[in-house]
């Protein structure tokens, strides 16, 4: 019985992945039909049936991957029963392609036991607040969740701790900060930032897999140099000091805002 086998497209390539079946188990096929289609490295090609018969079994499922030369189906040829599989198959295989015949499967349910686990709860490193703000609710032992916050998308500023600050022990709010009524201590404890999504593994395409290797490869062997350019930048940063004295803590303008920015500019005139 005729092993089908997964195909070598190229030198460096050692493993396919066969993404469906265009002929399913028991289908009777010609020399020349398209029965599967593999994900190489670089590209998608169909393999053909290389003679007449009947599509006996089918060892590698779609989604799965096989060393090259392994079998991953079998075609009876007219007259073959499919008893004969198995004296031929004990007689003819060889052992490395049984090896991997056997280690597919473990390769395709791998990636589904990887399940995201939901958060137990939203913990502080996950909810937005300044650098400031997260010190100062650790220097008075006020976890960040129970602070409600002003800034975009919910951060956590400097000024909505400082008035939670106020509020326990009795003090005036800190100037231009409202400060919370005196019904008003549920809003300190009100909802928590917004959590961060769960993870989801995405299993690699073939040709992700292959550039991810290329590049740690082309980092590793091969001779790097760098090149420095020094920039004045006395111009911007007075510009980043005259606009930071009329933004409010929570927006002021870094140096980074403004490269990004700059960088943003020339695009549009070198796209």
């Amino acid at each position: 019985m005729p092993d089908v086998i997964m195909p070598k497209m190229g030198d460096a390539m050692t493993e396919g992945k066969v993404l469906r079946w265009i002929k399913q188990s028991g289908e009777a096929v010609k020399k020349g039909d398209p029965i599967a289609e593999i994900e190489t490295d670089k590209v998608n090609v169909e393999i053909e049936a290389e003679w007449d018969g009947t599509l006996s079994q089918i060892l590698v499922d779609a989604g799965q991957v096989a060393a090259v030369g392994a079998p991953i189906a079998f075609i009876a040829q007219p007259g073959e029963q499919a008893a004969d599989r198995g004296d031929r198959k004990m007689t003819a295989e060889p052992a490395a392609p049984a090896a991997a015949a056997q280690t597919a499967p473990a390769r395709r349910t791998a990636p589904a036991a990887v399940e995201p686990t939901p958060q137990a709860g939203p913990g502080t490193d996950w909810i937005r607040a300044t650098p400031v703000a997260r010190k100062l609710a650790e220097q008075h032992g006020i976890p960040l969740a129970s602070i409600r916050g002003s800034g975009p998308q919910g951060r956590i500023t400097k000024e909505d701790v400082e008035a939670l600050i106020a509020t326990q022990e009795g003090a005036p709010a800190p100037p231009g900060v409202a400060a919370p009524s005196p019904g008003a201590a549920a809003p300190a404890v009100g909802p928590a930032a917004p959590q961060a999504p769960a993870a989801r593994e995405v299993p690699l395409t073939r040709i992700r897999a292959t550039i991810a290797r290329r590049m740690t490869e082309s980092k590793q062997r091969a001779p790097h140099f760098y090149v420095t350019v020094g920039i004045a930048m006395d111009a911007a940063l007075e510009l980043r000091r005259q606009l930071n004295e009329r933004l409010p803590e929570h927006r002021k303008v870094t140096v980074n805002d403004m490269v990004v920015r700059a960088a943003a500019l020339a695009l549009v005139n070198f796209p």
